[in-house]
């Protein structure tokens, strides 16, 4: 039974989801704030955790950094009121796998949430590694091993990006094509939040993230 733990600073935000959750057949745990959160995620590791952006004391986005430097595999799901693109973004440059609507049907949310745990449950790529310039992508551990020894955590988005692009290294992908491949068909993800996420791994790679090459109105490719 995979464990979602939900952080909202409203309770009956926070009741409402428990029982959704609960009635799928998922375990739940509570949080009423940012420090709340990190102490249970750090008692026992959550499988999921949906975390509000808004709340009192410490915003998600700052929770969402915490956890992440901590568990870059977690999958972190913000849950927000606002339906706009920049706390979308900004959610996505700290690390959040995924955001829904608090306004979001009730499928939509658990749909998400089904697809990030089976992310979590099953590799993001096929056991193996990739070589990206002098980063070697290790799909097994989720990690990018650097040829003087460094090492870089990669979310399982971060991975499944790179495992769209590596597909066909010999074409560009357009922002479209790259979200149904690590999203999911229908997913309504803006594509500011897809070149966020991108940005995110080409930093984490370093000068071997200069080997995804973008092309204005064309898309991403993965050089060899």
């Amino acid at each position: 039974m995979s464990e979602i733990l939900v952080v909202d600073d409203e309770r009956i935000v926070r009741d409402s989801l428990k029982g959704i959750l609960e009635a799928e057949g998922y375990s739940v745990r509570l949080a009423r704030n940012g420090e709340d959160a990190l102490a249970k995620f750090r008692a026992a590791r959550p499988d999921l955790v949906l975390l509000d952006v808004m709340m009192t004391g410490r915003n998600g986005f700052s929770v969402c950094e915490e956890m992440r430097a901590e568990d870059a595999a977690l999958p972190i799901i913000f849950l927000t009121g606002m339906d706009g693109e920049l706390q979308e973004v900004k959610g996505m440059t700290v690390g959040g796998d995924d955001y829904i609507l608090k306004t979001a049907p009730r499928e939509v949310m658990l749909a998400r949430i089904r697809r990030s745990l089976a992310r979590r449950v099953a590799p993001v790529a096929p056991s193996g590694s990739l070589r990206v310039g002098r980063a070697l992508v290790d799909f097994t551990s989720r990690c990018a091993v650097f040829d003087d020894g460094g090492t870089e955590r990669l979310t399982g988005s971060e991975l499944d990006i790179l495992r769209a692009l590596a597909s066909d290294r010999s074409r560009y992908f357009t922002i479209r094509e790259i979200c149904e491949k690590v999203h999911g068909e229908n997913h309504a993800t803006e594509p500011a939040t897809l070149r966020s996420q991108i940005s995110r791994l080409k930093l984490k790679l370093g000068t071997s993230g200069d080997l995804i090459h973008s092309e204005r109105f064309t898309g991403y490719r993965l050089l060899p």
